[in-house]
């Protein structure tokens, strides 16, 4: 965790129902998912929200809850704290790419910082080298999926 500045206590792991490692979850519900979010925005008080926007069906549909528990959660914050200028800032994630004239900021990385992410990515998010929902397009870690193009089937 100690990656690029971020230590433990950067990450808050809210256990939001609908985690249960089965395959089909269920829905996330206001009384239950939304709560743990809402705590959370008190605490931080933040001025820029990141969320996944991965449509509902285009992978695990666990972002896609997540997106509609911090939504609501968004809403409630911003009637009771009177606040009006949290910046939402959404991104697209590995299950779902898109095309570069539909996004509207741009990042630019070199390919040693490529590197970094995949040394990063390898030893931190052990979970995650081996997909529980492996691509019908890569049979490996997700960070070597998110760098492949859309309209190439060769890696960065």
């Amino acid at each position: 965790m100690g990656y690029f500045g971020w230590s433990g206590e950067s990450v808050r792991h809210l256990r939001l129902g609908f985690y249960t490692g089965d395959i089909f979850t269920e829905e996330p519900t206001a009384e239950r998912d939304v709560p743990p979010v809402l705590r959370l925005l008190r605490e931080v008080n933040p001025d820029v929200v990141t969320v996944a926007l991965d449509p509902e069906a285009s992978g695990p549909d666990t972002h896609y809850k997540v997106l509609q528990a911090t939504t609501e959660a968004l809403r409630r914050w911003s009637e009771e704290s009177g606040r009006r200028d949290i910046r939402v800032l959404g991104y697209r994630n590995v299950w779902f790419r898109f095309h570069p004239s539909e996004a509207g900021l741009f990042v630019p990385v070199s390919l040693n910082m490529f590197a970094l992410q995949r040394s990063a990515f390898l030893n931190t998010f052990v979970s995650q080298k081996e997909a529980s929902f492996p691509s019908y397009e890569h049979d490996g870690p997700f960070c070597e999926l998110a760098r492949r193009s859309r309209w190439s089937s060769t890696r960065c």
